[in-house]
């Protein structure tokens, strides 16, 4: 591949970074430096299932990867919902409304994404159990790219409703057994 000498990188990343353009600030830039493989990643989120190279390269470009601090809270209870995250590495902390938390999560999904969707305020607390890396979509522009690809828009709905539909069934699931569990305490 030809090398454009001046930026460093070669003309495939050359192309992909005519998206970045608006972009400033190391966050924004240190996607240049393999942008395929932050699409591979993009590729394992589950509510981007069945998007294009193309749209997984669009979402890549409004995307911005951020570094957390240990104990830096990355959203709060009764937030307004503005961005979504997807952790690269690290591990969370989600602390519930009623005090309780659970530590020690690798997420392996977007985090945030059902708030940001149906605009309701957070009903949890995110916090970095260690340090960690993410890449962070913020809500407004996200809703810009979605205007001009309705399709995207379509298929990640679905997605989100489909992973709905499976924390809803694995709920039913477990309180189906709660139930059995004091019925036969019943007896």
């Amino acid at each position: 591949m030809t090398k454009n000498f001046r930026s460093g990188i070669d003309r495939r990343q050359q192309n992909i970074s005519v998206e970045f353009d608006r972009r400033s600030g190391q966050e924004r830039r240190s996607f240049l430096i393999d942008p395929d493989k932050t699409i591979g990643r993009l590729r394992m989120i589950h509510i981007f299932d069945g998007l294009s190279s193309e749209q997984l390269k669009n979402l890549l470009a409004i995307c911005t990867k951020k570094n957390y601090s240990k104990n830096d809270v990355i959203f709060s209870i009764g937030d307004k919902p503005s961005f979504m995250v997807y952790f690269i590495k690290g591990k969370i902390r989600i602390v519930f409304k009623d005090g309780s938390e659970t530590g020690g999560i690798t997420p392996t999904e977007i985090i945030g994404e059902v708030g940001m969707f149906t605009d309701t305020l957070r009903s949890f607390s995110v916090i970095a159990d260690i340090s960690c890396t993410s890449l962070v979509f913020n809500k407004d522009e996200l809703f810009r790219l979605f205007e001009n690809d309705k399709d995207m828009w379509i298929i990640i709905q679905k997605n989100i409703i489909g992973n709905l539909q499976k924390k809803l069934y694995n709920d039913n699931e477990q309180m189906e057994e709660k139930r059995k569990i004091r019925s036969l305490e019943l007896l």
